[in-house]
């Protein structure tokens, strides 16, 4: 208690905890709003460079999602040279440690396309060595959440 009597001084106690609940609701409403930014009409490249999408869990998603969709859309327009959807794959892509892809991919149904698709991550050894790298081909910079 001596700390925040010390803290307090001269000041009023009454004064003094009204302001820090505003301090800390303000905060509380900032973050509510940044989580339930809607990020579809963001450019790709803003989201991976921008400090303050960094660290938007929902960013991460968001970028995830569109490197699914870009590489979807590389194994249609290109069925002799596909590639397997991986964490790894996606983080090459978004900047994204493959970590956190792992947690914001649950859902999106990855594993049932690559089954689909009979892919596995061996052929993205071959893909690479007969195309070149993803990030090569494929590129998410100037893509939105929306088509």
């Amino acid at each position: 208690m001596a700390i925040v009597e010390q803290a307090l001084g001269d000041a009023d106690i009454n004064e003094w905890i009204k302001q820090a609940l505003l301090q800390r609701a303000k905060a509380i409403n900032a973050l509510h709003e940044r989580l339930n930014e809607d990020l579809s009409l963001v450019k790709s490249d803003e989201l991976m460079n921008d400090k303050k999408y960094r660290t938007n869990p929902n960013a991460s998603r968001e970028l995830a999602s569109r490197a699914i969709r870009a590489i979807k859309d590389w194994n249609d327009n290109q069925p002799e040279h596909k590639w397997c959807i991986t964490n790894k794959l996606i983080s090459s892509l978004t900047g994204v440690t493959p970590k956190a892809i792992a947690k914001v991919v649950e859902g999106m149904g990855i594993d049932d396309y690559n089954a689909m698709q009979g892919l596995t991550p061996v052929v993205n050894r071959m893909t690479k060595a007969a195309v070149g790298s993803i990030s090569e081909k494929v590129s998410i910079a100037d893509v939105l959440g929306v088509d």
